[in-house]
């Protein structure tokens, strides 16, 4: 046992780790060791910084702060108290970074000298306050004194002025230049007067006299303790201890990086041992370790090299091929699991190219599908247009247009149902949400369907409790888009029974939305449950002998489904064979504004404007179609066929309206609309521009309508849309 390769590289790896660890630990100790004292090196330092700083404010003082009369009322001032004040919180400071250099075993002697030196000099700065305060300033304390005393003498006219003119040069002296040898001359100069004049003791001049003489020769002895020329002072006493309190500060520094640098040197040494003896074990235990493990691997790189070369099958390659190293037979066994797992992810990719074989089957089954479908109208339409040559019966010629206008109608829906599908699978569908009536919406789309409902003898029935009373916040094209294919797939599926578009208000807690349920429920053929999972996939339908049947594209449901989502909510279907399907869903709406909107109000078409409409279109055949409807209205017509046309015939002559194409050669229909709009004639004498364009998407719609045109009719033109718009910009009676 103690001879496996396991002990060895288990032992190996025990004393490479114990090595590892105790380097750690050493090492752990010694950081720590050295941020301690790095930290006390910082801390110290900062506290000296701002100790040397805080003499600043003990000089300001000695300069003008003891001239402040704020000292003398209050008996504080600005620069004493920051002085006092800071002097108290670096003294703090020091006695909790002592405490924290005890507790961490850190140098802290000399932290103690430099508290009991701070607590020193905060008492001699005390002092020193006390007898400024008491020494006064102009007219406070003894200064005071000595000023009022002698102006007595002076203003009851005692003495003669040379006499005490002698009296206030001595004070002036001493105060200003600071010398002894001045209180001598004063008092020389009292006990001269003394003599000379006869005084009488007790009068007024005499009570005067010694009041002055003892006021001067106190405020001398206060400033001989402040300071003295000649004489140390408490001042000098102070900056001495200041000096001092830095070199403390400086011995201390001293000796922490001193033992810092001790610390540095013996984590280099540690590293530099330890780092050889690692070295020296990983290189003998890789040899032994190679020289052991190098056999196995070889025979089963060999193993390995046949099986890539044999399109990934064992074939008994790794049966029988074991290891005496635990690790290297652990990875021949991972090796087989991940061959397992190979062999069923190759399963899996031949199960989903099945399937994708599948889903192109599909594809082009709905493909055939789509071409039956465009082909069925595009027939009618060109079989009818032959039987219209042929035929001068009234009556037939119109029954050939109703149908060639169905067919063509078909062949829009096919071709936007297309267009949507494409939009939604690149995500690139938008909401467009505005305040719409959804009454007003519902109401039109049973009219809508009304026929169609008889036409297999069905009831269209709306289930609403109560009609909402305000507007909502909504995309009513989607929604409408919703509505018509959920009650079309209902009506086509349904014969002889009943649709029911279902409404109802659900309670909500936001006061400002409404939280609407919608459902159309048919009593049709059903669809089976296992149809249920696929029934929104795009090209499919439940069975093809439906689709036969009934005819369809398969992407009805599946553009539904995507538009419910779009809005925040989930298609919900349930569904009974023989019984009928209900197709449901809920939103939560924001309410609109309790007026209708007034987008649709007439434009009011300007007094100057001739009733005559500018047509830009390239396309001949869109030329004759719109030039015939705006002449069977009455309307006068100019075509052109390019953008710079539109722009000269517009600067040329005035309209009532201009039908601008937006895709024509030259000039785009964008750009005329700009150079049209940027005319001083257009600033002055504006005309309404409705872009035209086969472009039916919401972002062109935009565009258009930022580029400067009042509105926006699609291609391909219906009547209808075309009457809205002349209904809307001219006023005209053959309109009304």
């Amino acid at each position: 046992m103690f001879k496996t390769l396991q002990f060895r590289i288990l032992r190996g790896f025990i004393i490479i780790m114990a090595l590892f660890v105790f380097w750690g630990f050493a090492y752990h100790l010694f950081d720590t060791r050295r941020e301690d004292l790095n930290a006390l090196i910082n801390q110290s330092r900062e506290i000296q910084r701002r100790q040397l700083f805080n003499i600043q404010n003990f000089q300001l003082f000695q300069l003008l702060g003891y001239k402040d009369t704020v000292l003398y009322q209050s008996g504080k001032q600005e620069y004493l108290e920051v002085f006092r004040h800071n002097t108290l919180e670096i003294k703090n400071e020091v006695k909790e970074l002592q405490s924290w250099a005890i507790e961490e075993d850190l140098p802290y002697q000399k932290l103690a000298l430099l508290e009991e030196s701070l607590n020193q000099l905060n008492d001699s700065v005390a002092k020193l306050s006390s007898l400024y305060i008491q020494r006064g300033f102009k007219d406070f304390g003894l200064e005071g004194q000595m000023r009022e005393a002698i102006h007595l003498i002076e203003q009851e006219k005692l003495l003669p002025p040379a006499q005490y003119l002698s009296f206030r040069r001595h004070e002036k002296d001493f105060i200003n230049r600071n010398q002894w040898e001045y209180v001598k001359l004063f008092n020389q100069h009292y006990e001269r007067l003394q003599s000379e004049t006869k005084i009488v003791p007790g009068s007024r001049l005499d009570s005067l006299l010694n009041a002055y003489r003892s006021v001067f020769n106190q405020f001398a002895a206060i400033q001989a303790q402040i300071s003295l020329e000649g004489k140390k002072g408490l001042v000098e006493t102070i900056a001495s201890m200041n000096t001092d309190l830095e070199a403390e500060f400086d011995l201390a520094l001293s000796g922490i990086n001193k033992e810092l640098n001790a610390l540095q040197s013996q984590v280099d040494n540690l590293i530099n041992i330890l780092g050889v003896l690692m070295i020296l074990l990983i290189l003998i235990y890789s040899y032994s370790l190679s020289r052991r493990i190098s056999g196995d691997l070889k025979e089963f790189g060999n193993a390995l090299r046949k099986y890539t070369s044999s399109d990934f099958k064992t074939r008994g390659l790794f049966k029988n091929l074991k290891s005496g190293t635990h690790e290297v037979q652990e990875l021949l066994e991972d090796f087989r699991k991940m061959n397992q797992k190979l062999q069923a992810s190759l399963t899996e990719l031949k199960l989903a190219a099945r399937k994708s074989e599948r889903t192109a089957k599909v594809k082009s089954y709905f493909l055939a599908n789509m071409s039956h479908e465009i082909r069925t109208p595009l027939n009618g339409v060109l079989g009818m247009i032959h039987l219209l040559k042929d035929t001068h019966d009234p009556t037939q010629r119109a029954e050939y247009m109703r149908t060639i206008e169905f067919s063509a109608e078909h062949l829009g829906d096919l071709v936007n149902m297309i267009l949507d599908f494409s939009k939604i699978d690149a995500g690139k569908m938008e909401l467009n949400p505005q305040s719409m009536n959804l009454e007003e919406v519902i109401h039109n789309l049973v009219q809508m369907f009304r026929f169609k409902a008889e036409e297999n003898h069905n009831k269209l029935i709306l289930d609403q409790d109560n009609p909402l009373e305000h507007l909502i916040i909504a995309d009513s094209l989607r929604l409408q888009q919703i509505f018509i294919n959920l009650i079309s797939n209902a009506l086509k599926f349904t014969k002889d029974g009943e649709v029911r578009i279902i409404i109802r208000e659900l309670s909500t807690d936001n006061d400002a939305n409404c939280k609407l349920y919608f459902a159309v429920q048919d009593s049709g053929i059903g669809i089976p449950e296992r149809k249920l999972k696929s029934l929104f996939d795009a090209y499919s339908q439940t069975d093809r002998s439906i689709q036969k049947e009934f005819g369809g594209t398969g992407l009805g449901l599946a553009i539904t489904n995507e538009l419910v989502k779009l809005m925040g909510s989930q298609l919900e279907v349930k569904s009974r064979i023989a019984i009928g399907s209900t197709f449901s869903f809920s939103l939560e709406i924001p309410k609109g504004s309790t007026k209708l909107s007034d987008l649709d109000h007439p434009y009011q078409s300007p007094s100057h404007l001739s009733q005559k409409v500018l047509v830009a279109e390239d396309n001949e055949v869109n030329q004759k179609v719109l030039g015939l409807l705006l002449e069977r209205k009455g309307l006068s017509v100019q075509v052109v066929k390019n953008g710079q046309e539109a722009l000269d015939a517009y600067l040329e002559e005035d309209y009532g309206l201009i039908l601008m194409d937006l895709q024509m050669p030259v000039m785009d229909g964008l750009e005329a609309t700009r150079e049209i709009i940027a005319s001083a004639k257009y600033q002055s004498r504006p005309c309404p521009i409705v872009a035209v364009t086969a472009n039916a998407f919401e972002e062109d719609k935009r565009e258009a309508l930022l580029m400067g045109c009042q509105d926006f009719i699609p291609k391909p033109i219906k009547p209808d849309e075309l009457h809205r718009v002349l209904r809307k910009y001219l006023i005209l009676n053959s309109l009304s």
